[in-house]
């Protein structure tokens, strides 16, 4: 990888997958940098949890294989999956692609199946420095990983909302209902702009 590159992103790695403690419907993928200890939380749907456990245990990835065929076949080499930044609870990532003449081709998708392409691939999975230091920012603890609201599904939310009002931690509720309020009055259009960016 370009120097250049190395400033810019931070290689992962898969650290395993575990299950919400106080919000049992939340799914999350840990993701571990490649050259060092600290950890970034993921959240996925219980879909992707199986997908993912399944590619992890028994190196099964279904619905992959007549996209890497096809990749093959034309002679198409994937370089990188990079993860972009989250909006309203989902996570895109960015399939980079070289083709025979050399140029540079990009796919967008969601996370799993990004991430999935990079196992199967065995390609480096990136995501940028600056989102990474923002989403471990959160972390109090090793042994406690936090997850950035940003990441949140809109059912999350409203379960976290539910749960901080009856623990009485009016501090998490008033930020959960300002993300909430905050997305409702999101365009479409707005959304879309912003989920391009890192």
């Amino acid at each position: 990888m370009e120097l250049s590159s190395r400033n810019t992103f931070i290689e992962l790695e898969i650290a395993g997958l575990t299950q919400g403690t106080s919000l049992h419907e939340a799914y999350i993928l840990i993701l571990k940098e490649k050259a060092g200890k600290r950890l970034m939380p993921l959240l996925i749907e219980h879909t992707d949890f199986l997908r993912l456990k399944l590619a992890m245990t028994r190196r099964k990835f279904p619905d992959l294989g007549l996209m890497l065929q096809l990749a093959s076949a034309y002679r198409i080499q994937l370089e990188k999956v990079v993860l972009r930044a989250p909006k309203n609870g989902e996570t895109p990532a960015s399939l980079f692609f070289t083709d025979p003449l050399q140029e540079e081709q990009v796919i967008q998708t969601d996370a799993t199946s990004g991430i999935l392409v990079a196992m199967k691939s065995e390609c480096p999975l990136l995501t940028y420095r600056s989102l990474f230091e923002r989403q471990i920012g959160q972390q109090k603890s090793e042994d406690q990983i936090a997850v950035p609201i940003t990441i949140m599904s809109k059912q999350l939310l409203n379960e976290a909302l539910q749960a901080a009002v009856l623990e009485e931690n009016f501090e998490l509720a008033s930020q959960l209902r300002d993300e909430l309020k905050e997305r409702e009055h999101q365009s479409p259009a707005t959304q879309d702009k912003e989920g391009i960016e890192e």
